[in-house]
């Protein structure tokens, strides 16, 4: 029911990510990045030596969970390598590393003449087929481990933008594409979230951004694609205003003002 985000200046700041009851203890995640059930015991075991079972309480979880129906077995002793989960997290964690490794290359040459924009480009149709692959050996479209996978293919095409190295048809393409993944993160992390979790904040920003560049440059290719809502210039204008809002306020929810109420040095 909290987040604590990254120590700044020689202290470090929780916000509560919902309503807390008095008396109700304030917790945060041990996990830094989104594992899955069998992931998740078996790392909780290593390093913590406590167990979170085999069963999954809450029923909206577990949907997410779920792989062909069914919550996979899992041990806190054995992690199996052959699980469709591992192999999706162990590929989503490699293409992160190659993604990480291009970003160190671009901030020392971000002329585009570097070759890593080219290997930028290859990344981001890895990433959108492991969303793909990842959907099918799941066999569920709305599994978490679809969230990082997502993410992923996100930042990437975001990082490619930078560069300014697509033609006028590449940049409308790549901003479809980031489109439908923008919408699809939006939905699984409001899932397993909630609605006013932080990472929806962003979430809601880049959406609304992509959908005004399209607006602006692509407007007919964009409402022929026939999302929801958003099948005309009005609802697409709305679906824009309102991820806005939603972003501000969200914002709202985690103002980072903690120096406001700390003991002033005398």
């Amino acid at each position: 029911n909290a987040v604590k985000f990254q120590p700044e200046k020689g202290y470090s700041e929780v916000r509560t990510t919902r309503s807390v009851k008095a008396g109700e203890p304030i917790t945060i995640s041990y996990l830094s990045q989104i594992m899955s059930h069998a992931s998740r015991r078996h790392h909780l075991w290593e390093q913590h030596r406590f167990d979170i079972g085999g069963e999954i309480g809450e029923q909206a979880y577990f949907h997410l969970e779920k792989v062909a129906k069914t919550l996979p077995p899992s041990s806190p002793h054995d992690l199996d390598t052959e699980a469709p989960t591992h192999r999706i997290e162990t590929t989503t964690d490699q293409l992160q590393d190659y993604y990480q490794e291009a970003c160190y290359s671009i901030v020392a040459d971000k002329s585009p003449k570097n070759p890593v924009w080219e290997e930028l480009k290859a990344l981001e149709v890895s990433a959108l087929e492991l969303v793909q692959e990842s959907e099918n050996q799941l066999q569920n479209t709305e599994h978490l481990l679809l969230i990082p996978c997502l993410r992923l293919h996100i930042d990437i095409g975001d990082k490619i933008q930078i560069g300014n190295i697509l033609n006028s048809h590449q940049h409308q393409a790549l901003l479809c594409r980031l489109l439908v993944g923008q919408r699809r993160l939006l939905k699984l992390q409001t899932k397993l979230y909630g609605k006013n979790s932080f990472e929806l904040a962003k979430s809601n920003l880049e959406l609304a951004e992509t959908i005004a560049e399209l607006l602006q440059k692509a407007p007919k290719k964009l409402i022929s694609m026939g999302l929801d809502g958003m099948n005309s210039f009005e609802g697409c204008s709305s679906t824009e205003y309102k991820c806005r809002r939603e972003y501000e306020r969200i914002k709202e929810l985690y103002p980072r003002d903690t120096e406001e109420f700390l003991p002033k040095e005398s």
